[in-house]
């Protein structure tokens, strides 16, 4: 019997009741203090990440645009244009709205009296797009049968300049958020980075 007494008191003891453990109000401050902290470090990094994934996707997407203007001049020999679009049939306006790829001398390219390839739509309003150059300085882009710029063949078009299209985020958070494109005279793209505003002057697009 005291046995037993001894092990029931025993059972009730403070020293062997089981806890409730938990957070206390100061550490709960200081958790969320850290919190705040750590999200406001990176917050900023977040921010040009995300920025910079849009620009690459953005630039991507013109890029794309003028290798398959390119390819389909030379599987149907013929002159395919990329220009800006404002109906999304015919050329007009500016890159900062849709742009379309069509046969520019041939009405009857797709064989069914359609000279409209594709239609691309328009970048958000926060991108800026400009190019330099283009057919006869209209910004519109041309590849002829051979796949270079130009309207004429490769070797034979004085007017065969390289083009250059700048791709800018305008609520830009640094000075680097922009993207250039080089379509050569052979009409292969490149693209590039300015590393800072110095390399820019040095190098605009």
């Amino acid at each position: 019997m005291n046995t037993l007494m001894y092990v029931k008191n025993r059972a009730l003891s403070p020293t062997h009741q089981r806890r409730h453990t938990g957070f206390t109000l100061m550490e709960l401050l200081i958790a969320i203090a850290i919190l705040a902290i750590l999200t406001t470090i990176a917050l900023p990094s977040f921010r040009i990440a995300l920025q910079s994934n849009r620009l690459v996707g953005q630039t991507n997407e013109l890029v794309a645009a003028f290798q398959y203007a390119r390819s389909e001049a030379l599987r149907h020999a013929t002159p395919v244009r990329v220009c800006p679009t404002t109906d999304g049939t015919s050329c007009g306006g500016g890159w900062n709205g849709r742009w379309i790829a069509i046969c520019s001398q041939d009405p009857n390219c797709l064989g069914t009296d359609d000279s409209l390839l594709r239609v691309w739509p328009a970048p958000s309003d926060d991108f800026l797009i400009n190019v330099s150059g283009g057919l006869n300085g209209s910004g519109q882009i041309e590849f002829n049968p051979e796949g270079c710029l130009g309207t004429d063949f490769c070797s034979f078009d004085p007017n065969n300049q390289e083009i250059l299209v700048s791709v800018t985020i305008q609520d830009n958070i640094l000075d680097t958020s922009l993207r250039c494109i080089q379509i050569s005279p052979l009409g292969r793209t490149s693209v590039w980075r300015p590393v800072d505003s110095a390399d820019l002057a040095n190098n605009p697009c």
